[in-house]
């Protein structure tokens, strides 16, 4: 979990395009492109992220704020409605981000102030302790820990299994996290690994024009019953899933 700030480099779309951490994982997406298309879609993607990064330059030169309208320019696509949607079925509950004032207020501080969440975690400190010592589902570790602390308890998590090692079910390991892992779920759940079969065998994906469907067919079929391939990930496999059922729709 640890990290330090660094300055943003001067071709900003570029590494904004490698280093989102939002971008398909684990996963080697221009391998499944047919060739005579990549040259112009890599161009096309790049041009795409560079027309955002012209906007944010008629506001700001800085390139940690750039970064930043890199990726909150458009917050619905950040904080999906969906996620929202699913919350307030058990719960009211609103979206502090979304509070104009506050969330103008926020990207008025100096970046080294909110790297890590520093200046939100010291907030929630100050305002209720109690709070402060939840643990996150996602660390499993309290909320306001630091990116040190997480990574000194990672560690020491690391050396305790190596001394005293622990048997752990491949097919259960999943049952530790808040939900199945993508890769479990697409690979376990019949009607997940049945509908991305059915889509690889049909001809919905061929509209797009740019997939190197014959590799498709032949690539993901075979993950889904468990074999490793090289470049197959349950995101890309999730993100063509989407896909296809976007365009039965």
């Amino acid at each position: 979990y640890y990290r330090t700030m660094t300055e943003p480099p001067e071709d900003l779309a570029g590494y904004f395009i490698e280093n989102a951490s939002y971008r398909i994982k684990k996963a080697n997406i221009w391998q499944y492109v047919s060739e005579d298309k990549k040259a112009a879609l890599k161009e096309f993607q790049r041009e795409s992220v560079k027309e955002i990064l012209n906007q944010g330059k008629k506001l700001t030169s800085d390139r940690f704020d750039l970064w930043e309208y890199l990726t909150f320019h458009h917050l619905s696509r950040h904080y999906s409605y969906p996620n929202h949607a699913s919350i307030a079925t058990f719960a009211e509950q609103r979206t502090v981000s979304f509070i104009n004032d506050l969330f103008d207020l926020y990207l008025t501080l100096p970046a080294a102030h909110r790297f890590n969440g520093k200046i939100e975690k010291k907030c929630l400190t100050l305002l209720d302790k109690r709070l402060a010592k939840i643990w996150s589902a996602n660390t499993n570790l309290p909320v306001t820990a630091s990116c040190f602390r997480q990574t000194v308890y990672q560690l020491a998590g690391f050396a305790k299994r190596r001394i005293f090692p622990e048997k752990q079910d491949a097919e259960t390991e999943w049952a530790e996290r808040t939900w199945p892992t993508r890769d479990y779920a697409l690979r376990n759940q019949s009607l997940l690994k049945n509908e991305v079969k059915e889509l690889c065998s049909s001809d919905t994906l061929e509209c797009l024009g740019f997939l190197d469907m014959p590799k498709i067919r032949a690539d993901i079929p075979r993950w889904l019953d468990g074999e490793n391939i090289a470049g197959v990930s349950g995101d890309l496999v999730q993100t063509i899933l989407t896909l296809g059922t976007f365009l039965k729709m």
